[in-house]
């Protein structure tokens, strides 16, 4: 069986004061630590294997080729870091 995933992850600054958000049609949100996050269950696992690049405020954009089986990593086939993107 073929997988085709298509990530789309990205940084987002957010400023150093945030008001609490109260009520949303969206729920509560809640400040999840990388640690926990890498850990969750419920996180779309493709999608894990990117944190390291943007939660850590890394530049460029990342390009992977990878092979998937399951939802679970197989292999990386080629990875470019594009810092001009």
């Amino acid at each position: 069986m073929k997988e085709t995933y298509l990530s789309f992850i990205f940084l987002a600054k957010i400023p150093d004061f945030q008001e609490a958000k109260k009520d949303d049609v969206e729920g509560q949100s809640e400040w999840i630590p990388i640690r926990k996050l890498l850990s969750m269950k419920k996180v779309f696992p493709p999608s894990k294997y990117y944190f390291d690049h943007v939660l850590n405020d890394t530049s460029g954009i990342m390009y992977v080729h990878a092979t998937w089986n399951n939802g679970k990593l197989v292999k990386v086939n080629t990875k470019l870091v594009d810092l001009n993107g």
